[in-house]
């Protein structure tokens, strides 16, 4: 489209970190045990047509949408937000230790469950930098796919345990295509990131 880039501002990488893993794990757990106890109920799950997720996470539909202009906020999901307050101060202080000298603040905290998503979407009207602490049950049953600085669609699959990505969301002109699909339980968590002055 006329005005719009594409671009793989993108990073990813597996997390090892040992006091991450000893303070979030007990959590973890017990939500492995039994997710719906840790699920907010004043958030809906899902949002527009239930359908195939490969075909809400696929390049029929974003280009559907990308012929529709913007889409700053996803139009279809099935996902739940869940209560992270023990494990709040962990998960900052682990993106505070990668993001020195810069203000955090937790913006996001998803349970994906076996065949969860959240459709194509740009957050066009928040830019910024954004982060995400992932947490899948299995390896390579999940992914984040976004569209790379070529238009090409790349597939991030998420290992067992803890996958971080960072990337920068742009305004309407300066876009990142985004989705998310899951074939297993996956936790994600979302930082937005701004540098102190």
């Amino acid at each position: 489209m006329v005005g719009e880039t594409s671009t793989a501002r993108f990073d990813e990488h597996v997390v090892y970190d040992e006091d991450l893993y000893r303070i979030t794990m007990p959590w973890i757990k017990a939500f492995g045990e039994d997710p719906s106890s840790f699920v907010m109920k004043d958030f809906p799950s899902h949002v527009g047509a239930q359908e195939d997720p490969q075909v809400i996470v696929g390049r029929d539909r974003l280009e559907e949408l990308r012929q529709e202009g913007d889409n700053p906020k996803n139009k279809q999901k099935f996902m739940f937000h869940v209560d992270v307050e023990p494990i709040k101060k962990a998960l900052l202080d682990y993106v505070y230790s990668v993001f020195p000298k810069h203000t955090v603040i937790l913006s996001g905290r998803f349970w994906y469950p076996d065949g969860g998503y959240m459709g194509w979407h740009t957050n066009s009207d928040t830019p910024g930098k954004r982060v995400y602490l992932n947490y899948s049950f299995e390896d390579k049953k999940s992914f984040f796919r976004y569209i790379d600085e070529d238009g090409q669609m790349k597939t991030s699959w998420d290992q067992k345990g803890f996958t971080m990505r960072v990337f920068d969301i742009g305004d309407t002109h300066d876009r990142l295509w985004h989705s998310v699909y899951s074939e297993t339980d996956r936790l994600s968590f979302g930082f937005r990131v701004y540098p102190n002055l």
